[in-house]
């Protein structure tokens, strides 16, 4: 576990609602955006995989 992450869940609890949903927004984004990268290709492979 890194340090910075130790000092997030540290201190998690000192955020406001807010700014807590404001961190999970920004969070949920990265993972987003990783994901979408190859999804229309990984989509297309498992669609010809499903029909054929």
């Amino acid at each position: 576990m890194s340090v910075v992450f130790k000092q997030i869940v540290e201190n998690i609890g000192a955020l406001s609602s807010s700014e807590k949903a404001l961190m999970t927004h920004c969070l949920i984004s990265l993972l987003e955006s990783e994901q979408d990268k190859n999804i229309d290709e990984i989509w297309a492979k498992l669609a010809e995989s499903q029909s054929g």
